[in-house]
């Protein structure tokens, strides 16, 4: 058994997991996307909430919810291949770039492809679509009818926050509500789907946009696929470096859903 976990340790390393400790039971499924290694990396500790990190690069969101999860309960999915934010992959000569937050719909991988390494065809299409099915299958594991979704990512401190989504904003259009709280950093934000989680949120005074469903743009991104599927959605998202404060976002959360 010792032997098998230092093997997981070697792979998980090779793959480009370098934000969080491994443990000795969690699981790790390796996918191939043309020439590149991709591992789902799933920390599992029982019954809990379900999370997923998709940006490999967003260190400060997995350490919290392993923390978190690991104090807790609960489940992590997150994606571990080369470090970077953007999965790059080569076929048929060919190299292609993809957001991983941008391939849960064919209009998000088009345009991911697109725009992230001006490069598309449509074989590249289906497998990056292939990809994000079995992505999505880890993720839903344990969420059941009338759980949610939780996403975990990081910001850089005055690119993207909250104000993004407020009047002159670049994502005004994207948002129904929009509360800001003046005892929270605008990097620190939750963002959600629902009603059911945007009131209790505000209510108790923190930073939170509900998403506009009917008119969200289809970018590909989870918070669009869980509103076309029903699915309540979270995301935390808090600047880089801010590790207590997303722990303690994660834990906010917690506690409203109790």
């Amino acid at each position: 058994m010792q032997a098998l976990f230092q093997l997981l340790v070697l792979l998980a390393f090779a793959a480009g997991i370098n934000a969080s400790p491994v443990r000795a039971d969690d699981e790790f499924v390796r996918y191939i996307l043309g020439d590149s290694a991709i591992t789902v990396w799933v920390m599992d500790n029982g019954a809990g909430l379900a999370f997923f990190a998709p940006h490999d690069n967003e260190n400060t969101s997995a350490a919290a919810t392993m923390e978190y999860v690991g104090a807790n309960g609960g489940r992590l999915v997150q994606l571990t291949h080369s470090g970077e934010r953007n999965v790059t992959f080569t076929h048929n000569g060919e190299t292609y770039v993809f957001d991983p937050n941008r391939m849960f719909t064919d209009t998000g991988i088009e345009a991911t492809l697109k725009l992230e390494g001006k490069t598309y065809s449509a074989e590249a299409h289906k497998m990056v679509r292939a990809f994000a099915g079995e992505v999505v299958k880890h993720v839903l594991q344990q969420v059941k009818e009338g759980q949610l979704i939780i996403a975990v990512h990081n910001n850089t401190n005055g690119r993207y926050s909250i104000e993004s989504y407020k009047p002159g904003g670049e994502f005004v259009k994207e948002a129904s509500y929009v509360f800001q709280s003046s005892k929270m950093d605008a990097d620190d934000f939750f963002f959600v789907t629902t009603p059911e989680l945007y009131l209790p949120l505000r209510k108790a005074g923190h930073n939170v946009i509900l998403q506009d469903n009917a008119g969200v743009t289809d970018d590909g991104s989870l918070s669009v696929y869980a509103a076309k599927h029903g699915i309540p959605y979270v995301n935390i998202d808090a600047q880089v470096g801010h590790t207590a404060e997303q722990v303690a976002m994660l834990a906010i959360l917690g506690d409203i859903l109790q």
